[in-house]
């Protein structure tokens, strides 16, 4: 009796996230790798969407890419995104003598005072 394996081709699973966009490639090629599964050797380069940046604490272990491997598992995971927070607080603005000043609002201060910002 005799017994033939049949070769097995792995795949790693698609990739679909609400905060990372991935770019895929194979051997060179780009493919797409958020509706089906993606072949081995698939290499997928993470970046946030627009408007988001890496969330503090987030990194990637390794790198921004990531490699579909023979068991059907990705090298790495993507990092985590979060919306930017603009620099300058919301201000008003008071008129004195034709000049005009910025204050940050109370409610701004009491978000700044309960950590909320």
């Amino acid at each position: 009796m005799y017994l033939y394996a049949q070769p097995v081709l792995l795949a790693c699973p698609p990739i679909q996230l609400k905060t990372v966009l991935a770019a895929c490639t194979l051997e060179g090629r780009p493919i797409d790798c958020a509706l089906h599964p993606v072949p081995v050797g698939t290499l997928a380069t993470f970046r946030c969407k627009p408007g988001l940046k890496i969330k503090f604490g987030y990194l990637p272990a390794s790198s921004f890419v990531s490699r579909c491997g023979l068991d059907g598992v990705w090298s790495d995971g993507p990092f985590r995104c979060e919306r930017e927070r603009t620099t300058a607080p919301p201000t008003t603005q008071l008129h004195c003598g034709g000049m005009k000043y910025l204050k940050p609002t109370k409610v701004l201060l009491e978000k700044i005072r309960l950590g909320k910002l």
